[in-house]
């Protein structure tokens, strides 16, 4: 053993290598302080450098570092597989004390993670991840409760529970909004393709269905019992209780109900019973007593009649017609006629094609009071 006594005079080593550090301890000389270089020195632990600091001041936890800026000092951290930066606090609770940055070169590849650690230093939970794509970001995650929950992608698409968004917000789940007060536009798109899309302006409001992102024309559907009870189509259509429009004597209404209609204090309502063949019959519901009319296309024939279904004997009794054989009756069916036949059957207008019409012929009917 070498014994070195100083006074007043420094003495000086040899620069040393990592393997044989110029200064080093009794039966360990792999382990020791050295100088790599001029103006630096390095601490090793058998044989391998360790800590790096340089003439200016950065420094190197298993690398020599690089100067970052002239007016700037470096701390840097390299390892095979990852590098680690861990905070810890001697104050935390039970498995608070610790949290890690990790640079990772797989699992995944090219990626800076931070982490919360158990009291161990183990038990790691990911909080946030940064994936990096050559000289690019490629995307950015947070997690929570174990899961990932928000991504930001190399687009620049925000995607709140889907890890894929292919939109600028693409949210997987329920949204909720307290208030919307400024002017703009918002676009909701399912993964199936359909939308709606919202646009608030000075005093207008827009609600839009589309069929894809592009921005065709979708339905707009209104569901309020869990099945579908109305529907503006992409033709502009407003349908109730019925998904599909019907033309009529080559006229498509844009106002269509299946079932029973009111209008108070307005005109009259009318709906499109259909096509009447030869010797058919076409029923039309009514639920109470009103004045009616009926049009059958290409004969241009109308027939104005009174229909009872309750309140009095049902029946019906015509008041007037463009042609002379239509007859009326009360539950059964009339005979004579050779145009319509008009009756009451099971709470239904019947109205009957006699043999005469070869038809088809559209018929619609319209309620100048009461309900069809």
């Amino acid at each position: 053993m070498k014994i070195l006594n100083f006074d007043s005079t420094i003495a000086t080593v040899s620069a040393g290598t990592a393997a044989a550090p110029s200064i080093s301890f009794a039966n360990d000389p792999n382990t020791g302080i050295y100088s790599p270089g001029a103006d630096q020195v390095a601490i090793s632990t058998g044989g391998t450098g360790r800590l790096f600091v340089d003439s200016v001041g950065n420094i190197g936890v298993n690398v020599s570092p690089f100067a970052y800026a002239a007016n700037a000092r470096n701390l840097q951290v390299n390892a095979t597989e990852y590098s680690a930066l861990t905070f810890g606090t001697t104050g935390g609770g039970t498995g608070e004390k610790y949290w890690r940055w990790i640079a990772r070169t797989a699992s995944p590849a090219k990626s800076l993670v931070l982490q919360t650690l158990d009291d161990a230093g183990s038990g790691e939970i990911t909080a946030y991840t940064i994936i990096r794509n050559g000289t690019a970001i490629d995307y950015q995650a947070w997690n929570t409760g174990g899961f990932e929950r928000l991504r930001i992608t190399s687009a620049g698409n925000v995607g709140i529970g889907t890890a894929g968004p292919n939109v600028a917000l693409d949210v997987v789940g329920g949204i909720r909004g307290q208030a919307l007060d400024a002017t703009g536009t918002a676009a909701l798109y399912s993964s199936a393709g359909g939308g709606v899309l919202y646009h608030l302006g000075a005093g207008t409001a827009v609600l839009r269905a589309y069929s894809n992102a592009s921005g065709a024309a979708g339905n707009l559907i209104f569901n309020a019992s869990g099945s579908e009870n109305a529907r503006l189509d992409s033709s502009g259509r407003l349908l109730v209780g019925t998904s599909t429009s019907t033309a009529s004597s080559g006229q498509t209404a844009q106002l269509q109900v299946a079932g029973s209609a009111r209008i108070t204090n307005g005109l009259a309502s009318s709906i499109d019973v259909g096509t009447i063949t030869q010797n058919a019959t076409s029923a039309i519901t009514l639920p109470r007593s009103g004045i009616y009319c009926i049009y059958v296309d290409q004969m241009n024939l109308f027939a104005l009649f009174v229909a009872t279904i309750s309140g009095g004997s049902p029946g019906v009794r015509l008041i007037y017609s463009t042609a002379t054989d239509v007859v009326a009756g009360l539950t059964a069916e009339p005979a004579g006629g050779t145009y319509l036949r008009l009756w009451i059957s099971s709470s239904q207008l019947q109205v009957k094609n006699v043999n005469v019409f070869t038809g088809p012929y559209y018929i619609t009917a319209l309620a100048t009071s009461g309900l069809i």
